[in-house]
């Protein structure tokens, strides 16, 4: 009876956390938490820079994902910095045809929590848990005289 108690308050304390789903409106990349739309503007190989990182996870369903996420370009693909332009403007990607600009449109919206966030959260979950069995098992002791 407890265990059920205490996995519907589990339950639905998560369905009431607020959860957030990625922006499909457009084909992006997704570098350092940033989301970068994919250009049709073709980059000359003189202006890419070193490489910054590469697609470490793809899909073409919405959903929400994370680390370096595409929804157009597959796990493996390149991602470069411009000559003279800041992170924070644009980067490239290269495309068996070259290299194609990707505009920042601003941060990824499409991770829900981070690693960190959710142990915390499972922590204070399971001593929320413990507490409320403690004081019910007192509680019981003490009407039934200690036994």
């Amino acid at each position: 009876m407890l265990l059920r108690k205490s996995l519907l308050v589990i339950i639905l304390f998560c369905t009431l956390v607020p959860t957030v789903n990625a922006d499909w409106a457009r084909a992006f990349v997704v570098y350092a938490g940033n989301t970068y739309e994919i250009t049709n503007e073709k980059v000359d190989a003189d202006n890419i820079g070193k490489i910054i990182g590469q697609v470490t996870s793809y899909s073409d369903k919405e959903g929400t994902y994370s680390g370096n996420f595409s929804n157009v370009y597959p796990v493996g693909t390149k991602y470069y910095m411009l000559k003279g332009i800041e992170l924070g403007e644009a980067i490239a990607v290269k495309t068996k045809d070259g290299y194609i600009r990707c505009n920042f449109v601003g941060k990824y919206e499409g991770e829900f929590m981070d690693t960190g966030k959710l142990i915390a959260f499972l922590f204070v979950a399971i001593l929320f848990i413990i507490r409320w069995y403690n004081i019910r098992e007192k509680k019981r002791l003490k009407a039934n005289g200690g036994k």
